[in-house]
């Protein structure tokens, strides 16, 4: 068990602890489960997949494996076999809150929009500070054009994490999308001040910029992104020249 001890502190030497064990015949799915952890760190996704299954079949209501195995399951496309993993998860430990989260960003993938909202919002219930669910649950009111309670979740979201630039962009994204684009540029312009090496805040506040007529600021903000390494940025400013 120093293995365990171990983990937080010493993680390569636990890993090793972990496979030894497991090869010398020590069958414990808490030991499957954690070598999986540190085949996922190590990007051996195909072992650790093995290995989350095998803390499955030795503990059957091994709830953070099923989370675990959902995401690799997710990363590989197989949506349909992570949505039973989070299904399962969440049948486990029904307060596991960022599976829920989780889940419901699987079933957006599947377009069960409402399916999704439902899960975000349980996540939030059950954990009002997960900054990440209410982003979750912004987007995915702003695809629905819902845009007005879109923006009260991403307020939420950078409220929650001052340093989260991407509540924030959408933010903007849903003030413009309202046609209020003096205060989509305002939150653009403050997020800026403090995230001045952030590429893609600057193509979207030339995005919005180029709404508004302001097509030499659009520019300059296209090629800031360009300079600060987003490539992409060059199919913008084609329209400058």
């Amino acid at each position: 068990y120093k293995g365990y001890l171990l983990f937080n502190t010493d993680t390569t030497l636990a890993c090793k602890m972990f496979d030894e064990a497991i090869q010398s015949g020590f069958n414990d799915p808490y030991a499957y489960y954690l070598r999986g952890l540190c085949q996922l760190y190590g990007g051996q996704e195909s072992q650790a997949l093995k290995d989350f299954n095998s803390a499955i079949s030795l503990k059957p209501d091994f709830a953070l494996a099923f989370h675990d195995r959902a995401g690799l399951k997710r990363e590989k496309g197989d949506v349909q076999g992570a949505l039973f993993d989070y299904k399962t998860a969440t049948d486990l430990n029904p307060e596991f809150s960022i599976a829920f989260n989780n889940m419901g960003s699987v079933k957006i993938m599947m377009g069960d929009y409402q399916g999704g909202i439902a899960d975000y919002t349980r996540a939030i219930e059950l954990n009002p500070d997960m900054f990440m669910a209410y982003n979750n649950r912004g987007c995915a009111r702003y695809n629905m054009g819902d845009y007005e309670t879109a923006l009260e979740d991403f307020n939420m979201a950078a409220l929650l994490n001052g340093s989260f630039s991407v509540a924030k962009m959408n933010k903007a994204n849903s003030l413009a999308m309202k046609q209020d684009y003096d205060a989509a540029l305002n939150v653009l312009n403050e997020t800026i001040n403090d995230l001045t090496d952030n590429a893609l805040l600057f193509v979207n506040r030339g995005l919005i910029r180029e709404l508004t007529g302001d097509k030499p600021g659009a520019c300059s903000d296209w090629q800031k992104a360009l300079d600060l390494g987003y490539t992409k940025a060059a199919e913008y400013l084609e329209e400058c020249n």
